[in-house]
């Protein structure tokens, strides 16, 4: 019996294997393996890509425990500096050399947000955020270089204070952004600091909106130690910082003056023994992830790193950098002050330094002594002013479609557009009045520039009439601007069209001129109009509904024309009664309305026939009271088709609907004003696709 058993145990077949669907769920299905794959990934910009991957992605990326950890892996890093020279009109933004490619994007986002606008002076800069003075606008302005959806904010000048004796022999003022700001707030806090020999207060403002300034709060006299420098008024505007609720000013040779911002105290902070403030570029301050700040000094080809803590008062050195061992000595001796190095700009938590040396401009990283030119001041009389770094920024911006639609109403402004010629994976072709003819902008990608070109030259015949129509080519990615312009002329029955193309957004090439065709009946005199709205680039031929029961077509290679019968009991009469939309394949679709009945229309341009794919009655969506008693029939027209007929927008009684076409899911988006407004034009502009990563 024994034996029989054990071979009956034997014969047992083991348990299958899961299949492989399943293993690889319970390994992507992992909150805790998914946490330990975002940590590991190499930069921010990869964190934002995974986020885009799923909301259960897009929740564990933005998980505050993991920030902390990823953020502890992948401090901020320069992108590039905003610089001011006595040689320039104003402020100009440079790149940091040899950066990743992922950070190409934010590079031309932050030298693009400064456009043609001389910008006098930064103020602060911090966490992608900048306080700047441009002459002739507000006072003072608000970007955010990296984020331009969020917008620009200017706010006045705060009023002058009132607490101004008469024997007050300086004063300067300065503006701070809160380092807890998170969001889109405007907030900002003025300092205006007032002294007197041995005697020195301070008024308070602040803007929550950035529109209007709050009361003055104006704090205790505190006796200073000594006098204050006579070039307070440059040296903090360089080199103040504000840490944790506190504002620390290097204005006196021993002493940093302090202001508590929540006290509204002031209080003096005594250097490190053999530190010595002197001149302009001797030393900076920078904030730290604990409640005190850094301190860099630079004196004989030394550079020297303190912390201060708040808490017990005390100076520690942290470290020290010969630079003699990074440049050759040649380069630091016979100098007047002993050394030709001074400090330009400190990184948070004393991470790196800018050193100006000789007219040179280097960065360095301070814990790895890693060193390299940045730029050069021009000579022979250039000098700098201020210099401020633009950092990544911290914490990431993950994907947001709202951000999108600002960004989309961003790019406009106050332009007036006159007409948009087309709209595609999120490029605009448009007309701006007193401007160049026409404008290519990207608004979801406002950093690869708006580019403006030239109307196309006239051809040189001239019929009776003709339509001008300008297409952005579908295969056409990256930051390519070659655009299509088609002039359409016909007379009687004859018709023909002329091909100009432009790839640099300058100069137009060659007109190519068609061979004439015979139209088989006259084209709509409205053709002008229909034309612009609902005629259709798509898989290198141009559709355009022009006739009563025909379309007249265009094949961009052959440069020929031809014309395609509207499907049985299709009638094109007036605006609106139909539009085409790309197809995924070789073909196109076309949606008519008549009689409150939606007809979805698909043409195999291979076989020439067409399909009809779904109808939707639009008296089971909307009341019937709605559709009756109108002369045509219908209320209803079309204002704008999807690509793949996916979705399409209506105008019903003045109000304009959305519907999903499968789904039947409609709902109301705008009115159109009352009494007198027709709608014109209406052009979708959808989220572009592939996708473009940070």
């Amino acid at each position: 019996m024994e034996a029989k058993r054990k071979r009956t145990d034997a014969a047992t077949p083991s348990p299958p294997p899961p299949p492989a669907s399943s293993a690889i769920a319970s390994v992507f299905g992992s909150d805790d393996l998914l946490h330990l794959i975002l940590l590991r990934l190499d930069s921010p910009t990869c964190l934002v890509r995974a986020a885009a991957v799923s909301k259960r992605w897009l929740r564990h990326a933005s998980d505050r425990a993991l920030l902390r950890l990823f953020g502890a892996r992948h401090p901020p890093r320069p992108l590039g500096f905003y610089l001011r020279t006595s040689s320039g009109p104003g402020m100009q933004f440079v790149p940091m050399p040899r950066l990743p490619e992922d950070l190409s994007a934010s590079v031309r986002l932050a030298s693009l947000i400064l456009g043609n606008r001389v910008v006098a002076s930064v103020e602060d800069c911090r966490n992608g955020r900048l306080i700047v003075w441009v002459p002739y606008l507000h006072p003072y302005n608000v970007y955010r270089p990296l984020h331009p959806a969020r917008g620009i904010a200017g706010f006045p000048k705060p009023p002058s204070t009132a607490d101004r004796p008469d024997n007050v022999s300086f004063f300067h003022s300065r503006h701070f952004l809160p380092r807890d700001d998170a969001g889109d707030g405007m907030s900002c806090i003025a300092v205006t600091l007032m002294h007197d020999h041995l005697r020195a207060w301070v008024c308070l403002q602040t803007t929550a909106d950035g529109e209007t300034w709050g009361e003055t709060i104006t704090s205790e006299t505190i006796q200073l130690p000594q006098r204050l420098l006579g070039n307070v008024m440059f040296l903090r505007r360089k080199f103040s910082l504000l840490a944790n609720g506190k504002i620390y000013m290097p204005a006196m040779p021993w002493y940093i003056l302090g202001l508590d911002l929540a006290s509204t105290s002031l209080f003096c902070i005594k250097l490190p023994e053999g530190v010595k403030f002197c001149h302009d570029g001797d030393l900076a301050l920078s904030r730290a992830e604990d409640s005190g700040f850094y301190l860099v000094h630079v004196s004989k080809a030394r550079i020297c790193v303190w912390h201060h803590n708040t808490d017990t008062g005390n100076w520690k050195i942290i470290d020290t950098i010969c630079l003699r061992q990074a440049f050759s000595p040649r380069r630091l001796e016979n100098d007047p002050w002993g050394s030709s190095a001074y400090v330009a700009a400190l990184g948070d938590n004393a991470q790196f330094v800018f050193l100006l040396i000789d007219r040179e401009i280097f960065y360095m990283h301070i814990s790895s002594r890693t060193l390299k030119k940045v730029c050069d001041i021009p000579m022979p009389h250039g000098i700098l002013l201020a210099l401020y770094p633009l950092m990544t920024a911290w914490p990431p911006t993950f994907p947001d479609l709202a951000a999108s639609a600002r960004l989309a109403s961003f790019i406009l402004g106050n332009r007036v557009v006159a007409s948009v010629e087309d709209c595609r994976n999120g490029r605009l072709i448009v007309w701006v009045p007193r401007s160049y003819p026409y404008n290519v902008y990207r608004p979801l990608h406002p950093a690869r520039g708006i580019v403006g070109f030239p109307k196309p030259p006239i051809t040189a015949d001239n019929p009776s009439f003709f339509h001008s129509r300008h297409f952005l080519p579908r295969d056409d990615g990256g930051d390519g601007m070659s655009c299509i312009a088609v002039t359409l002329r016909h007379h009687d029955l004859k018709a023909w069209v002329y091909l100009q193309t432009t790839a640099d957004g300058e100069t137009w090439g060659e007109a190519i001129r068609s061979d004439t065709i015979e139209l088989p009946q006259p084209l709509l005199p409205n053709v002008m109009f229909l034309g612009r709205k609902f005629s259709l680039l798509a898989n290198g031929k141009i559709y355009m509904p022009a006739m009563p029961w025909y379309i007249l077509g265009l094949d961009l290679a052959s440069t020929s024309l031809f014309c395609i019968k509207l499907p049985e009991g299709v009638k094109f009469c007036h605006d609106g009664d139909l539009a085409l939309s790309r197809a995924e394949d070789s073909g196109f679709y076309l949606v008519h309305v008549s009689k409150a009945r939606i007809c979805v229309w698909h043409h195999n341009t291979d076989t020439s026939n067409w399909k009809i794919i779904d109808t939707i009655c639009l008296r089971q969506a909307f009341s019937p009271r709605r559709l009756e008693n109108d002369p045509w029939g219908s209320s209803s027209y079309v204002a704008a088709l999807g690509d793949n007929a996916q979705f399409v927008f209506l105008l019903i009684d003045r109000e304009i609907f959305y519907m999903h076409i499968s789904s039947r899911t409609l709902k109301k988006v705008c009115d159109i004003p009352m009494p007198h407004g027709i709608l014109l034009a209406l052009y979708p502009l959808m989220t572009a696709w592939p996708p473009t990563f940070p």
